[in-house]
């Protein structure tokens, strides 16, 4: 049994430690495969080559006219962000799970929740329910207030940097290229 549990215990490690990097996706480089990436009611946020930010919320324009009206052009874009909300069902479904598996176990082992009591025969079913209900509700919720900002759209640049550096002992000059 406790060697079971083990072995549970390290998968369920493995699925968690594992998730967080499942959804990482690059960004396209490709303008037209960023604007496809876009849709009405999205937040974006738009960073030029001389690195300022702006940020809009997208209506019935589409993001080219958009930036065009900004005075950006395609080529002056560095990169386009997209923030929307996560979706509400996997929050509701980790909160059903969380208030509703208690409950399951008990209902289970207690003749599914059937109460010996004229009157109050399904008391314990309702109070199940509800409970997993609400526990659905606020994982729903609680989805519903996390704002993921993805970046689906950088321009590639391989710019060459020179920075000198000098000291008593030398002189160098330090080259970078940023990506």
């Amino acid at each position: 049994m406790a060697r079971t549990c083990k072995g549970f215990a390290a998968v369920v490690m493995l699925v968690l430690g594992c998730a967080s990097g499942a959804n990482a996706q690059e960004p396209a480089t490709e303008w037209n495969r960023a604007q496809s990436q876009t849709r009405p009611g999205d937040v974006v946020h738009v960073t030029d080559s001389a690195g300022r930010a702006f940020r809009w919320k997208l209506a019935d324009l589409p993001i080219d006219e958009v930036i065009r009206q900004a005075g950006l052009s395609e080529k002056t874009v560095a990169s386009v962000a997209v923030e929307r909300s996560d979706s509400p069902w996997n929050g509701a479904l980790i909160g059903l799970a969380i208030a509703g598996t208690p409950w399951l176990i008990v209902c289970a082992t207690n003749d599914w929740c059937y109460y010996n009591e004229y009157g109050a025969e399904n008391l314990l079913r309702v109070t199940a329910l509800t409970t997993a209900a609400i526990g659905a509700g606020v994982g729903a919720l609680v989805d519903l207030s996390i704002r993921q900002r993805n970046t689906v759209f950088r321009r590639a640049s391989a710019r060459l940097h020179a920075s000198p550096t000098i000291t008593p002992a030398r002189i160098a000059i330090r080259f970078s290229v940023p990506f």
